[in-house]
């Protein structure tokens, strides 16, 4: 009933205005988990941007690295993604508070007095903290991607004023199913039974018995994010609770900026900028197999949106939202092949091999080819930087890439289908609302060619290289492509040879 009776002015001021997301975030008071990481600011930049209205934003913070919650904090609101509101409405940061906690302990590792504010104050709730490293150990994977929800289960349910509960998972959570819909679904596996294995053996034994327990799942994030989502399903009946599954999180379409994308973001990034490098020359996938790469901002206002939508439903069943690129797909081909070429065509200084990208599906093919392509040009490299006096040292990156890739080859070879009727209902239901055009949850749209280029050249200009236009690197370039052509013809007179020799 009170769900019901919270939807009613949902995207309402009192005014009577026109239904809005600006209008359903005023006066609101919002959690957030997992505000440091990629996603988790994202949402707090756009919800900020989104309503100046709105009342208050705790988000939760723990030390890390002997880096204070304080720091990190501050860490935060310095990132580029808040230039904008720094600019227009530098006030509206100090709407966001800090709660000390940790998702991985009971209660969140709240003290009382955090854990009663919000409980009195807090009306909606994001979780989106999450371990997102594939090869996480399985304890850690499991306290943090796991055990979490029931934290925050348990939180929810002494709020007070709670209207809407927006949980992330990940739009691979059933990887050993090929047409994935938007359902939660049943393993033959207790999350409890899980949680108590993991707390009562050690790492060693874990080790050991993990491939076992994993069994269809490919890494610990997709198994401890099903395991999640079945907890939400167990012990959040009745709460206005959803389910968001983005798929492969890149950087922004729109907002805050065209090509935006963070430190914190691997998997995909890292695969790009060693191709855009020249270092990473081949990867094990299927080229015709969809790239299912969605924006940050599609993701961001999808998950805002929904929590919107929440409020309004009639009923108490938990929806799942497949936040993915269907109906405009991007096949692993298409992506390869762009990234090779606006790489060519930004000039990269940090370049220093020819770029090109060879997608290999056969695993015994693809290990013969990454020892020529991959490590035995580090290897020549390194010697001839050592005999010239340079210090820059590629092997050590080269194999720490070549684990990133056998670690990403199961997205890259599997060709899963999501189903998406949620999805295109939310949109049809927030295309009615006044400020729609504020909120981007379709991509159908989208040029591929044209958003990858813009963040080919973001990537550039970030931390990890530089562009530039003048000769020398132009020059540089022809000089890489010829040094190319010579090693390639040299490696194919030497086989050749062989071949002629053992004959």
């Amino acid at each position: 009933m009170e769900r019901m009776n919270a939807s009613i002015n949902s995207g309402n001021d009192e005014k009577g205005e026109e239904r809005s997301i600006e209008g359903f975030l005023a006066d609101s008071v919002i959690f957030v988990t997992g505000a440091t990481g990629y996603l988790g600011k994202a949402i707090v930049e756009k919800l900020l941007h989104s309503c100046s209205r709105i009342s208050t934003i705790y988000i939760l913070i723990r030390s890390k690295n002997n880096v204070s919650i304080e720091q990190r904090f501050k860490h935060l609101l310095e990132n580029c993604l808040f230039d904008e509101i720094r600019k227009k409405n530098p006030e509206i940061l100090n709407k966001i508070h800090l709660i000390k906690g940790d998702i991985t302990l009971p209660d969140l590792g709240l003290s009382s007095s955090d854990k009663n504010l919000l409980i009195e104050r807090v009306n909606i709730v994001f979780h989106v903290a999450a371990t997102v490293k594939f090869n996480e150990p399985l304890k850690k994977a499991i306290q943090t991607n796991t055990e979490s929800p029931l934290y925050i289960l348990e939180l929810c349910k002494s709020m007070k004023n709670l209207i809407s509960c927006v949980y992330i998972s990940t739009a691979y959570s059933n990887p050993n199913i090929s047409i994935i819909d938007e359902t939660i679904y049943d393993i033959n596996i207790k999350p409890s039974t899980i949680i108590d294995m993991c707390n009562g053996l050690n790492d060693e034994l874990l080790s050991v018995l993990e491939s076992k327990i994993l069994e269809t799942f490919p890494n610990t994030y997709t198994f401890t994010k099903n395991l999640a989502e079945k907890i939400i399903m167990i012990n959040g009946t009745g709460l206005p609770i959803a389910i968001v599954r983005p798929s492969i999180i890149f950087s922004a379409v729109k907002h805050p900026f065209p090509g935006w994308i963070d430190d914190s973001i691997q998997g995909i990034t890292d695969l790009t900028i060693g191709a855009c490098r020249g270092i990473i020359r081949v990867i094990n996938g299927n080229k015709n197999n969809k790239a299912n790469i969605v924006p940050i901002d599609y993701v961001t206002d999808t998950i805002i949106c929904v929590a919107w939508y929440t409020t309004i439903q009639c009923d108490n069943t938990i929806k799942i939202y497949n936040c993915t690129n269907n109906g405009n797909f991007l096949t692993w081909d298409k992506y390869t092949t762009s990234i090779i070429k606006f790489s060519r065509k930004l000039l990269f200084k940090t370049m220093i091999w020819y770029p090109n990208l060879i997608v290999v599906n056969n695993r015994y093919i693809f290990k013969i080819l990454i020892f020529f392509l991959h490590t035995l040009p580090a290897f020549v490299y390194d010697i001839f930087a050592k005999l010239l006096g340079n210090k820059i040292r590629i092997m050590k990156y080269v194999m720490h890439m070549n684990s990133k890739l056998h670690v990403l080859k199961y997205f890259l070879l599997t060709d899963l289908k999501f189903q998406n009727d949620n999805m295109i209902e939310l949109q049809k239901n927030v295309k009615t609302l006044k400020d729609c055009d504020n909120f981007i949850i379709d991509i159908q749209n989208l040029d591929w060619d044209k958003y990858i280029e813009k963040c080919i050249l973001i990537l550039n200009t970030h931390k990890y290289m530089s562009v530039s236009k003048n000769s020398l690197t132009r020059s540089r370039l022809v000089t890489l492509y010829w040094i190319k052509q010579i090693t390639e013809l040299s490696l194919i007179t030497l086989l050749f040879i062989f071949v002629l020799y053992i004959s």
